[in-house]
């Protein structure tokens, strides 16, 4: 019984499959052309939206790029300013080092300690000038930095809405 019933629906399914449509069906036109249609667009859509993010994902790159160019610019200022700080506080270090070493041989301890506190404080002063500078240099390149980021960050915005507009417009069309 089942190997008839088989066999049946087999043959029907055959027939079915190899045998031309008697009649055209026009009640499927009108769908199969919105399906068309639909599937156009999508395609358009898509291959819009892939566009607009390899721009962005461009101009978002170019951006970082820019931007870790001017940070490692102001980080080579800021070691340029701390190294030259170093150096000059340094030099007073053994300035004062000579100065209450030669104090100590011409006056004794209480010349050699006069010395050393002048030249501390003189070590000090150059320190903190030397510092305020490395400030400003890092503040200013820090700034330089954010203006970078920001204006690129602005580019890339700019390019992902108008690649939204675009993407938009395939959608619709």
């Amino acid at each position: 019984m089942r190997f008839k019933v088989l066999a049946t629906s087999l043959a029907f399914l055959a027939v079915g499959i190899s045998s031309p449509l008697l009649a055209d069906d026009t009640s499927s036109k009108p769908t199969e052309n919105k399906v068309d249609k639909g599937a156009h667009t999508a395609a358009n859509t898509t291959a819009e939206a892939a566009k607009t993010g390899g721009k962005t994902a461009a101009e978002g790159a170019k951006t970082g790029g820019k931007t870790a160019v001017k940070a490692v610019e102001t980080g080579g200022k800021t070691a340029g300013a701390a190294l030259e700080l170093a150096g000059h506080a340094t030099v007073e270090g053994v300035k004062t080092f000579g100065h209450a070493t030669a104090g100590f041989f011409t006056g004794g301890p209480d010349k050699a300690a006069s010395e050393w506190h002048a030249g501390a404080a003189k070590t000090k002063a150059v320190s903190k000038a030397g510092a305020a500078e490395t400030k400003q240099t890092a503040k200013a390149g820090g700034s330089a930095t954010g203006a970078t980021a920001h204006s690129g960050a602005a580019k890339t915005k700019s390019v992902a809405k108008a690649g939204a507009e675009q993407t938009k417009a395939a959608a619709n069309h």
